[in-house]
């Protein structure tokens, strides 16, 4: 079959296709494997922070503070303002 100046055309534009494709699959590994990095460092930190207490934070997630021991109340925004906390035990 020969070549005709349109299927050298063609072909010329598959492989420019082939390697824009080519070039951003690159781009998007070396994008992946960089956040990769990241995240083992922010796993390999957190580990180094563990010290084995199972004790639960000084704080909600929300910044309101927990008491130690005892009776934990729910922060405020986590009930109504109309409910009433259950009684201390003392």
């Amino acid at each position: 079959m020969p070549v005709t100046a349109s299927s050298e055309r063609f072909q010329k534009m598959i492989l420019n296709a082939i390697r824009e494709q080519t070039a951003a699959v690159q781009e998007q590994t070396a994008a992946i494997n960089r956040m990769a990095e990241i995240n083992l460092q922010m796993v390999e930190a957190l580990a180094d922070e563990g010290t084995g207490d199972d004790t639960p934070p000084a704080r909600y997630l929300d910044g309101t503070p927990r008491h130690n021991g005892g009776y934990q109340p729910d922060p405020p925004s986590m009930r109504s303002l109309s409910e009433k906390p259950p009684p201390r035990e003392l």
